[in-house]
Formats: C-alpha cells, sequence, structure tokens
C-alpha cells in the first residue's frame, strides 16, 4: 500500500478503507466494468461518491508504474 500515495496534502483514510477503495476501483477500471458498475453492488459499503474521488487523489502515472517495477 505504500506505493499509492495521495496527491493530496493529507490523507484521513485508515489502510483498511484504503485498501478496498483501491480495490474496487483498480477492478472496475481494469475489467472495463466501471466505477459505477463496481459500486452499484453496494456489499462492500463504498458508495459511488467516495469511489470516484480514489483515482483522483491515489492513482496516476507514477503510483501505478511502482508495483509493476517493484514485484
Amino acid at each position: 500500500m505504500a506505493e499509492f500515495t495521495s496527491v493530496a496534502t493529507r490523507e484521513n483514510l485508515s489502510k483498511d478503507v484504503l485498501r478496498r477503495r483501491l480495490l474496487l476501483v483498480l477492478f472496475g477500471l481494469g475489467t472495463s466494468m466501471g466505477i459505477k458498475r463496481a459500486a452499484a453492488n453496494g456489499e462492500h459499503g463504498e458508495s459511488e461518491a467516495t469511489l470516484r474521488r480514489v483515482p483522483h487523489l491515489f492513482v496516476n502515472a507514477s503510483t501505478c508504474a511502482r508495483p509493476c517495477a517493484s514485484g
């Protein structure tokens, strides 16, 4: 999880919540399912609005390259 850092000045999320949101967003984007459908299930307790905020703060070219390079 250390590879995904926020571009904001501070973070207020626990590591577990951030991990769950990142997995849902990356799954939705990676499978071309989309964030809207990933949020539609609702069993995970995350809304579409909270999931839409994650890519803006945590997913960019440098953060996505780090896990691939360290693996």
